[in-house]
């Protein structure tokens, strides 16, 4: 599923274009999910220590982005596929754990691709991934 596939936040002089926004985006698909296409839809547990990985970003059950995007979703939309989750995905950002044996990992999956179809979920993708990561990145980059 391809979405904006570029953040919202067009950001100061010096941030990066539209196009170069976009295409940083396509790398780091690339490196996510093995395509340049935007993979809302992507999840699966990889067995690396973080949990279900999600998504755009590789959001992950363990440290708390995927909770994060979840959260967002809900706020935008209220009751969803994900909100069951939502106590689970708590308990494992408050741990930082991967164990993952108290999340049917199947049900979280087909959620989050389920969701994946819905505009707002992309959004909410979008926006963790300026918030959390785009803008401070930029930010640092400025302070160089």
């Amino acid at each position: 599923m391809v979405g904006l596939g570029v953040g919202t936040v067009p950001g100061p002089a010096g941030w990066l274009d539209q196009e170069q926004r976009r295409r940083a985006d396509e790398l780091i698909s690339a490196f996510e999910n093995s395509t340049i296409e935007i993979s809302y839809d992507y999840a699966e547990n990889l067995d690396d220590g973080r949990g279900v990985t999600s998504g755009r970003a590789g959001f992950t059950t363990a440290t708390c982005d995927a909770l994060a995007v979840v959260e967002v979703y809900t706020d935008r939309v209220g009751d969803n596929v994900l909100t069951p989750f939502v106590p689970e995905l708590e308990r494992l950002c408050d741990t930082d754990s991967d164990d993952t044996a108290g999340l049917p990992e199947d049900a979280y999956v087909a959620a989050w691709q389920e969701a994946a179809g819905d505009d707002e979920f992309i959004a909410a993708q979008d926006e963790i991934v300026d918030r959390d990561y785009y803008i401070p990145a930029m930010e640092a980059a400025d302070d160089i």
